[in-house]
């Protein structure tokens, strides 16, 4: 009797530790998929690039610099491509802290979400600039995304955009 009381709590016990894992894990899931489902755009265009930034990077190496190499090629995807998750995990986890402040959150939130995407976007601006002899894009939108990575002012992208519209 004292070894089926025994065996009984020793279940509960495996049980409960197996509920509350799997419990665990279904909640982060949940989780995980709404965010996925409302940000998809944010992430595919940041996937986009960086594809695009590769497929522009190789060509320019190929044909222009001739120093291409699959070694060299494979790892600067990795990178490029390991950066940006990461860079989009701490900021968006960085960003969800602010969450009771919607001005620091909607800042940040865009803020940190340029710096991800500029990233390879910069990066395939200046591939095109050299398939293209430096005719596009044109050198004053590289060096206006050039000046907002190096300090971040959100007024010099809204003036920058003003003096195209004008």
């Amino acid at each position: 009797m004292k070894e089926y009381l025994v065996y009984n709590l020793l279940q509960i016990k495996m049980s409960a530790k197996v509920s509350l894992c799997t419990g665990a894990c279904g909640m982060l899931m949940v989780n995980l998929m709404d965010w996925w489902n409302t940000n998809f755009n944010y992430v595919f265009v940041a996937l986009l690039l960086v594809a695009l930034d590769h497929l522009l990077g190789s060509v320019v190496h190929l044909r222009w610099l001739r120093d291409f190499s699959w070694k060299k090629n494979g790892a600067g995807l990795l990178i490029k491509l390991s950066m940006v998750v990461i860079g989009g995990v701490v900021f968006e986890a960085l960003t969800h802290i602010t969450k009771e402040q919607d001005f620091v959150y909607s800042y940040l939130k865009m803020t940190t979400r340029l710096i991800v995407c500029i990233y390879p976007g910069m990066s395939a601006m200046k591939n095109m600039s050299i398939i293209t002899n430096g005719i596009f894009p044109p050198g004053s939108l590289i060096n206006l995304f050039s000046s907002f990575q190096k300090d971040l002012d959100m007024e010099k992208l809204k003036k920058g955009n003003n003096k195209k519209e004008e």
